[in-house]
């Protein structure tokens, strides 16, 4: 029985005799299978900076735009880079930052994004599906430079 669910998943690619050893086990090998994509899905857990679903924002709006005023500030970034970060079209952020209407899931989804960065400030999302954004308004930025986009300083 433990063979059931170790046999890989694929539509019969499993040695023929562990399929055929549970004839009254019709039910039992589908639930082997739910069983075996669980297990495989585990380990494709993205990296901690890839999340598959923003959470709820825990603040206010006008408490994470208050954050992330001064996180920008103080980590000397502007809204393109948040943007491009965060997977956010800049239009829709500029509205979200002056508290404009906006459809109330992208408001949410922003807010979540930027409270994330605003608490972690290596949080990326790569995902625009995630915010809800037209992959095409997002903003593209080079490779992150640490000198915050001067390259030439120092030489």
């Amino acid at each position: 029985e433990m063979e059931a669910e170790t046999t890989p998943v694929g539509g019969g690619a499993g040695p023929p005799d562990s399929v055929s050893s549970a004839p009254a086990g019709e039910a039992g090998a589908s639930h082997a299978v739910e069983i075996d994509a669980e297990q495989v899905s585990e380990p494709a857990r993205p990296a901690e900076d890839q999340v598959t679903e923003l959470p709820e924002p825990t603040r206010s709006q006008t408490e994470i735009i208050r954050l992330v005023l001064e996180a920008m500030e103080e980590r000397g970034v502007n809204q393109t880079f948040i943007c491009g970060r965060l997977a956010l079209s800049p239009v829709y952020f500029s509205m979200w930052l002056k508290e404009k209407q906006m459809p109330a899931r992208k408001k949410s989804l922003y807010a979540s994004a930027c409270e994330m960065w605003v608490g972690d400030e290596a949080f990326s999302i790569r995902n625009a599906s995630l915010t809800d954004t037209n992959p095409a308004q997002v903003p593209s930025l080079g490779r992150p430079t640490s000198g915050g986009g001067l390259r030439a300083r120092g030489r």
